[in-house]
């Protein structure tokens, strides 16, 4: 019989996969050949557990060397009638295949599993001592001990069947602090970046677009920040679509200035940019070249609703990478 107390788990590495943790193991068995008259000696016999014959006991999801892994080793208790008792401390780091997508709202069953180094019919494990837990890490939820389970592995494996008992252990990881650093400031970041819609244009919208980028400039810092595994999880998702609508409200503010600025160059008349609108799309219809090309030509070289000034820089660079001194044809447009 085998069982599992006061297991107190250290840390929990959800990138690397595995758990540390420290546990009192107690192993269990009846050997008739140390049996005693209770008359002759009263009591229980405490003698050092390597002087006996001790089952081929370990734990198979360890990765701890042997030599760390064992901190104390109490002496073996003996009953009249043959019962030996030997209890344990040990520590270790545990494997466990973990699933760090859901992160922060991630959940993990992981298990000690305890396996013996003999046939069945040499030594057959029971998990009848119960499983119990101490405390768990930081970060998470108080861990649960969600069950024992009993394996037999196949006589083909090792060469032959051996039993193997599984102390299943659940953790689920505490959002509130992910969600109270990250979540909730990056939503904010996103209410910020679409505050400069209730600011006014003037000034070429130079406070609105600088506050636009810097609320995508903190946000990206903080997706950083928070980054656990190289993975993709549900942080960096929604992360990802707070940067697109940051990026979005940064476009629209840049766009919203300069058609402010083309407005109040014209007079501040907002039926004249509709009227420019008009025009450019009347000359499109007329024109053999198709929308798209139409629509490229005009964001490259700049077309009648860009300001002046920019029209001008645009088909002057253009002009002095590609073509040189050379002017290009604009009669399309």
């Amino acid at each position: 019989a085998v069982g599992l107390h006061d297991v107190a788990v250290e840390g929990i590495d959800t990138a690397g996969g595995g758990f540390t943790a420290t546990s009192w193991m107690t192993l269990e068995w009846a050997d008739p050949r140390l049996a005693f008259d209770a008359n002759i000696y009263a009591g229980m016999l405490r003698v050092d557990a390597e002087t006996i014959w001790t089952p081929d006991v370990y734990v198979a999801n360890i990765v701890t060397s042997a030599v760390a892994q064992t901190i104390k080793l109490l002496p073996a208790t003996i009953s009249p009638d043959g019962t030996v008792r030997v209890v344990f401390q040990a520590v270790g780091d545990f494997v466990c295949d973990m699933n760090i997508k859901p992160y922060p709202y991630d959940a993990h069953d992981c298990s000690f599993d305890v396996a013996v180094s003999a046939p069945l019919t040499d030594v057959l494990l029971q998990g009848s001592l119960g499983f119990t837990i101490a405390d768990g890490p930081e970060g998470f939820m108080d861990p649960e001990a969600s069950g024992i389970d009993h394996y037999y592995e196949d006589a083909t494996i090792k060469g032959f069947a051996s039993s193997r008992v599984s102390f299943e252990i659940k953790f689920e990881r505490d959002p509130s602090y992910v969600v109270g650093t990250y979540v909730l400031v990056g939503w904010a970041f996103n209410m910020v970046g679409f505050l400069v819609f209730w600011i006014p244009v003037e000034g070429s919208g130079i406070d609105r677009s600088g506050l636009a980028i810097t609320t995508i400039l903190a946000a990206q810092f903080m997706m950083y920040d928070a980054k656990v595994t190289s993975e993709t999880t549900w942080l960096d998702y929604y992360f990802a679509i707070m940067l697109c609508f940051q990026f979005f409200s940064f476009v629209l503010t840049v766009h919203s200035a300069r058609m402010n600025r083309y407005t109040m160059s014209h007079g501040g008349d907002d039926e004249y940019v509709i009227k420019v609108f008009a025009y450019q799309d009347q000359i499109q219809r007329k024109s053999t070249v198709h929308r798209a090309g139409f629509f490229i030509f005009n964001f490259v070289y700049g077309g009648l609703d860009a300001f002046w000034i920019d029209r001008w820089a645009r088909r002057c660079v253009q002009i002095n990478r590609r073509f040189g001194t050379s002017r290009p044809n604009f009669e399309m447009l």
